[in-house]
């Protein structure tokens, strides 16, 4: 009577479900397809020689309503599930999953994976604050494809829970909707079975198959396996299997007590509760798909040999690893065989090798054969070490009894291993590197990636960006804003960031081909500054005198978020005695100024300039007006162009005044031997800031008289009218000056100077020889020593000739006395002298005397 309730209900669920919309996730060789209530079917995905969806449940994972799955959760003894049948016959303890939705089923695009959520708040039965995911992960598996299945049941709620698992698959395969069950240890029949089965011995086994079509035949069909002890598999608690009709509908636990062999296979596991603590989190996860393909040999002992052609390296494992090798024994002879053996021989192969426990010498189940009956009998295998490179092993299979020559060995059985270094991408941020400033609002993140094994696999870089602190951007390469090329990821903003903003990112993971993870990289930022710097003050004053010809010019000036470019200051200088202006940049290093920037925190930034002289006090401002100008200062991002400051050119201007006028001679210097009675006084009196011309009084040899010129020359003449005697010294003096802001004279100047006159030429003090004079010798020397009352003989100025030839060959003997050689040609000599005195300023006084 349940099973027609259950029928009933059935055609009412499967019409309903149909209303609610699907979706799915395939590769090449497996399929997955869910509706929004989390009811899932699995099969094969059409190809050139199927063009339709092959079935390991019922109903096709591609149609509207894919119900050959569905899942309960037994939490505090109340049944949430996805099947609407199960509430509606205990609707006093059972509750539609339906009801707690909170994300319908969606394909993760990056993983591939179907999720389905529900959150369980308020029950009526009590339950609250449990979190459940369903996850429904297509792979692919040594040459075949399975659907890892998870359910993640989280308790997000302050008591702790009992939580168990139930899932019931309606089995299919192929054409076949009684397919004949199969697990290590168990009878290959249709043949209700409740694992464990202590009566019978019988554990549970590491993985289960379902069969299209018998062995021998099974070659010709689909194989469907079920994994359900190999991690990351958890091994259930107890699984039945047995006919569907029976299985459907039923609360938790199943009475199967007189069922015989069923003609509608179905499957169902549990997972027993558990308690899950408050914050705590259990998983479940089971496996169901293609079984690897077979292959058939012949012999008296007919062997099927289903395992793995390949093992690939996928999430960074080489799967599947371990394997099982199933092997069908189908008795070809004409009589019962008893004590039917497999054996196992992986030959010299360094890689292969048994699992723990495992013989290589197994019976079949059964042992005992009749002529056509099948025995199975299976190895668990593990490759390890896994190599390196890409490499084929070998194996092979013998059946035999202990009837002597009765024995079918295959031939050697080829798997290909992947080969890997099981060692992720490494990764580099590029640009822009961590706590770093740009100005441009589009500015692109490059971050290297690179793998020597196998190379990094594009679709799997899992690339957050947070543009702000309460949005988060998961980007994947189908994004037209990620690019990967020649090993650096680019990503490129679409559109510009605000100004200020701090943005974040983080590869949190790259991965290879074979699934081999990166180290993470941590989270990185930056900050956009689109902004110039701003000028919120200068040194000197405005308008201000200053008396510190070493005073040091500035500005104050800041950034709102970085700091400011040195080689973008940019300094005119006008001033008083140098009005075309002097420019100084920061970006000439060798110029002999030095630009600088000085930092205080909380304070804005000093913007100096100074000759590079001023360190030593040799280089000074001089006094007048000085008008500065900052023509150019930037910003200094890391990258992007500098954000100019708005507010140049600032100008503002100030007046020196570090000393009162300065004087100095000219002509004649202070010293200097004057040969004119009437000479021009030329002397230097200025001041940066004009001279107040009532004030500037001069003396010459203690006569005072004006100044001549205006407020502003600086070169400034006088005639002599008095004619000093010969041999005088003359003093001139600035006796009072004054400039316009009413300093007194710069005393540390030369304010008084004096000058000699000397009008007098040189003269003989005495000589060898006199004119006209007798000497008895052709050869002889000739002595002469001059003076000069007032500046001196010039020594370079003397000339000498001997009879009209001029005589190169002299010789001083002191300061004023002159010795040469006279070579006497005839009865009498002639000698000529001509020098003069060391005059500064006018012609000199020359003495012209002969012999």
């Amino acid at each position: 009577m349940k099973r027609l309730i259950a029928l009933i209900f059935l055609a009412v669920i499967v019409s309903t479900f149909a209303q609610l919309g699907y979706i799915e996730s395939d590769n090449e060789l497996i399929g997955v397809g869910a509706d929004n209530a989390g009811m899932f079917s699995i099969g094969v995905p059409p190809d050139d020689d199927h063009p339709s969806v092959r079935l390991l449940l019922n109903s096709s994972y591609r149609s509207a309503s894919p119900a050959g799955a569905y899942a309960g959760f037994l939490i505090d003894s109340v049944l949430y599930t996805t099947n609407a049948l199960v509430h509606m016959m205990y609707p006093d303890s059972a509750v539609r999953l339906t009801d707690h939705l909170t994300s319908p089923s969606s394909v993760d695009p990056i993983e591939k994976w179907i999720i389905t959520e529900w959150l369980i708040e308020d029950d009526p039965f009590g339950v609250d604050s449990v979190y459940i995911q369903q996850v429904l992960q297509p792979q692919e598996s040594g040459g075949s494809g399975t659907v890892v299945m998870r359910w993640l049941v989280r308790n997000i709620g302050s008591e702790p829970r009992t939580v168990g698992l139930i899932l019931a698959m309606d089995t299919k395969i192929g054409d076949s909707d009684s397919a004949k069950i199969w697990a290590p240890g168990i009878p290959y029949s249709k043949t209700t079975k409740v694992l464990p089965d202590p009566v019978r011995d019988w554990d549970l086994p590491p993985f289960w198959e379902a069969y299209e079509y018998d062995p021998p035949d099974d070659t010709l069909g689909l194989v469907a396996r079920g994994i359900l002890g190999t991690p990351p598999n958890v091994m259930p608690d107890k699984i039945a299997m047995a006919d569907w009709r029976d299985l459907l509908g039923q609360y938790w636990d199943v009475d199967l007590t007189g069922a015989g062999e069923y003609d509608d296979s179905g499957v169902m596991l549990w997972w027993y509760p558990v308690t899950v603590q408050p914050g705590s989190l259990t998983t479940f996860v089971t496996t169901y798909g293609l079984s690897d393909s077979s292959e058939s040999i012949g012999g008296i002992y007919g062997l099927s040999i289903s395992y793995p052609r390949d093992q690939v390296v996928a999430g960074c494992n080489l799967i599947p690893n371990p394997f099982n090798i199933i092997v069908g024994v189908t008795n070809n002879s004409d009589s019962t065989v008893h004590d039917m053996q497999g054996v196992f021989e992986s030959l010299t192969s360094p890689y292969l090798r048994l699992a723990d426990g495992d013989s290589a010498v197994k019976r079949t189940n059964p042992s005992s054969l009749a002529p056509g009956d099948v025995g199975f009998v299976s190895w668990r295998v593990i490759t390890d070490p896994g190599p390196l490179t890409n490499t084929t092993e070998d194996f092979r299979i013998t059946a035999r009894t202990d009837a002597p020559d009765t024995f079918t060995t295959s031939p050697l059985m080829p798997i290909n291993i992947r080969g890997s270094d099981y060692m992720g991408p490494i990764t580099e941020l590029v640009e822009p590197l961590h706590n770093t400033i740009t100005s441009d609002s589009l500015q692109p993140i490059k971050i290297y990636i690179h793998d020597e094994d196998v190379g990094v696999n594009p679709n799997r870089l899992f690339f957050y960006f947070y543009p702000t602190i309460a949005e988060t951007i998961g980007v994947d390469i189908s994004d037209p804003r990620l690019t990967f090329v020649n090993d650096t990821l680019y990503f490129h903003p679409a559109t510009p960031m605000a100004n200020g903003s701090v943005v974040r990112f983080q590869l949190t993971r790259a991965e290879d081909w074979n699934g081999c993870a990166s180290d993470p990289m941590g989270l990185s930022m930056f900050r956009v500054d689109l902004d110039g710097p701003i000028v919120t003050g200068h040194f000197p004053p405005e308008g201000s005198i200053q008396t510190d010809s070493l005073v040091e010019n500035y500005v104050l000036a800041y950034d709102v978020y970085g700091d400011l470019r040195i080689q973008s200051v940019d300094y005119l200088f006008g001033l008083d005695d140098y009005p075309a202006g002097a420019s100084i940049s920061g970006a000439d290093s060798d110029d002999g100024v030095s630009i600088g920037i000085t930092s205080v925190a909380g304070e804005s930034d000093t913007v100096y300039w100074k000759p590079a002289e001023w360190t030593s006090g040799a280089g000074r401002i001089a006094d007048g007006y000085v008008d500065v100008s900052l023509n150019g200062l930037t910003d200094d991002p890391d990258y992007g162009i500098p954000n100019p400051c708005l507010d140049t050119p600032y100008e503002w201007s100030y007046i020196m005044n570090s000393h009162g006028p300065r004087a100095r001679p000219v002509v004649p210097a202070h010293g200097d031997y004057v040969s004119m009675p009437h000479p021009n006084i030329v002397y230097y009196l200025y001041d940066g800031n004009s001279i107040d011309m009532s004030t500037a009084v001069l003396s010459l040899d203690g006569a005072s008289m004006p100044v001549s010129g205006g407020p502003r020359d600086s070169i400034r003449t006088f005639v002599v009218d008095t004619v000093f005697e010969d041999c005088y010294m003359v003093i001139v003096s600035i006796d009072t000056c004054e400039d316009s802001l009413g300093t007194p004279l710069d005393f540390t100047s030369w304010t008084w100077w004096l000058y000699f006159t000397d009008y007098s030429a040189p003269f003989v003090r005495s000589s060898s020889l006199e004119d006209g004079d007798t000497i008895g010798t052709d050869i002889f020397n000739f002595e002469v020593s001059f003076d000069d009352i007032c500046s001196g003989i010039e020594r370079d100025s003397i000339q000498v000739w001997v009879d009209g030839d001029m005589v190169t060959l002299l010789s001083w003997v002191s300061d004023d006395e002159l010795n040469f050689e006279v070579n006497a040609l005839g009865d009498s000599v002639i000698i000529h002298i001509r020098l003069c005195d060391r005059i500064d300023v006018g012609p000199a006084n020359w003495l012209d005397r002969t012999y």
